[in-house]
């Protein structure tokens, strides 16, 4: 089930994203930063800032209470940067991404904003 994040969700998310892009759990996926970047990707005083400005969203997927995936939306202008896409390393390729980014789309024209923009690492070994 996609729902809009919470506060209370923070310690979660930020323990997801973290799995999903650094440290060993992330090299089980295809999103991992590790070979790339050191430390972590976010933690829960950023993930705690983010959540607080009202241009952000925080859309989290949940199966049997577990938060397994989540995506950033954030109004820019006229169109809805998406970022922090995650999915629980163990279960990319499953479809919960293609879900989250439909429902950004849905998020998106909810909004009445023209289009979606996101940031990608261009290169991967």
């Amino acid at each position: 089930m996609i729902t809009k994040a919470l506060l209370e969700d923070i310690p979660a998310l930020t323990i997801l994203i973290n799995s999903a892009y650094r440290g060993e759990s992330s090299k089980k996926g295809w999103t991992t930063e590790a070979h790339l970047l050191e430390g972590k990707r976010t933690d829960e005083q950023e993930m705690t800032q983010i959540f607080l400005d009202p241009k952000n969203t925080i859309l989290k997927f949940t199966e049997n209470d577990k938060i397994i995936g989540s995506v950033l939306l954030v109004e820019k202008g006229h169109q809805l940067y998406l970022g922090m896409l995650t999915v629980s390393p163990e279960l990319q390729n499953s479809g919960i991404g293609k879900k989250l980014l439909a429902e950004a789309e849905i998020h998106a024209k909810s909004l009445g904003l023209s289009g979606i923009i996101m940031t990608v690492i261009s290169v991967r070994e």
